[in-house]
């Protein structure tokens, strides 16, 4: 056999490796709708297939990766692309309708709660020692996973909303599940000090401050809604709630001490009790129809809006615009240069957007009932 013919398959052998080498790197950081996502994606799935085989601490790792991944591909779905390829601009053009984006988010949003379940079923067959280093890993992303959700559902369809609701009690279920192995762990390594024990600690801390702080928050929600809604709820309903937010209150504080003193079992015990309190705090705060305070209130004054349009300037911008074009009241022009009044349109919708937790608080005060303002909390792990 001469040379020739053993070079020439060799080369081309290699030609095709490293054609394949080409396309699976331009693939790993394909965006939906790009040619190469379907092989990104197929890649993903033989990936997933073998570590589950052989590595179930690789898997849950990697699941968690891809929920980063599918998160981080939603984001660019919704921003216009500045340097992209051709294509993919042209394919943005196309979908800017926002049907066809939602579409993919959809999917997306549906992939995400599969890798959710995966990595919560692969934490509990785990051996104990990597079940804890699975947890401080799922404490961590958890966090970064509510940020992103909230980041991305401002811009979701009604139906995708939705679906992050449910996808935040997926995440609640992984985060919670996690918080369990590490307190766990804290109340046997509570005679050793060494560096693992320190990061088990800091976490578990960090946790349980958010925790309580997300209660915390969600009891102010529900005792503005409670004062919101008196005069429609029953007085046993009233009086059950008073009494309920007085205990969670007390309950909050003593939890505010045991963080401090690092009793993370005793903390994390009372801090699922208050969950369970603020729950049935919510139900007794609703009025009949399982409606929000602020939804029925809402309902009312748009249909106030519809029999007397002329007294609905106070609760919202819209109506003093609808004021101006009134032909028939020659006398009121005086009134027109209101619109020059519409920067307080600009500043109501604030309170919504701030990102500090502090800010939060003062916001929820003034916005008690928005689902905004509840599912920024329900998001905060």
């Amino acid at each position: 056999m001469s040379k020739k013919q053993i070079l020439v398959p060799a080369l081309t052998a290699l030609a095709v490796f490293t054609l394949f080498c080409v396309l699976l790197l331009g693939a790993n950081g394909a965006k939906p709708g790009e040619p190469l996502y379907t092989l990104d994606r197929t890649v993903e799935a033989a990936e997933l297939s073998l570590l589950k085989s052989f590595s179930k601490l690789t898997y849950g790792r990697f699941n968690l990766t891809l929920v980063n991944e599918r998160l981080q591909e939603i984001k660019a779905l919704q921003t216009p692309p500045k340097q992209s390829t051709r294509f993919f601009r042209k394919v943005y053009a196309q979908t800017v309708d926002n049907q066809k984006v939602q579409e993919y988010i959809a999917l997306l949003l549906a992939d995400i709660s599969h890798n959710l379940v995966e990595a919560q079923d692969t934490l509990l067959v785990l051996p104990a020692a990597q079940r804890e280093e699975l947890s401080l890993e799922i404490a961590t992303k958890t966090t970064e996973y509510g940020n992103d959700l909230l980041t991305i559902s401002k811009d979701l369809s009604t139906k995708n909303k939705s679906e992050v609701v449910t996808m935040a009690t997926t995440v609640e279920t992984l985060d919670t599940s996690a918080m369990d192995v590490l307190v766990s762990s804290a109340e046997e390594e509570t005679e050793v000090e060494d560096e693992h024990s320190k990061e088990v600690s800091t976490t578990l801390q960090r946790k349980l401050e958010r925790k309580l702080l997300k209660l915390r928050e969600a009891l102010k929600i529900y005792s503005a809604r409670l004062e919101t809604n008196k005069a429609v709820l029953t007085p046993d309903n009233v009086t059950k709630a008073t009494a309920l937010i007085t205990k969670v209150t007390t309950d909050l504080e003593t939890a505010e001490t045991q963080i401090g003193q690092q009793e993370f079992k005793a903390t994390a015990d009372i801090l699922d009790v208050t969950a369970d309190d603020i729950d049935e705090l919510k139900d007794l705060v609703k009025v009949d129809g399982n409606e929000d305070a602020s939804d029925s209130t809402d309902d009312k004054e748009d249909s106030n809006d519809k029999t007397e349009p002329t007294d609905t300037p106070e609760p919202s911008e819209s109506p003093e615009l609808s004021d101006s074009p009134k032909p028939s009241r020659t006398p009121k022009p005086s009134h027109t240069p209101e619109p020059s009044e519409t920067p307080e349109p600009s500043e109501t919708p604030e309170p919504s957007q701030e990102p500090e937790d502090e800010e939060d608080v003062n916001g929820i005060q003034s916005q008690p009932s928005t689902d905004a303002d509840i599912l920024r909390n329900q998001l905060r792990f």
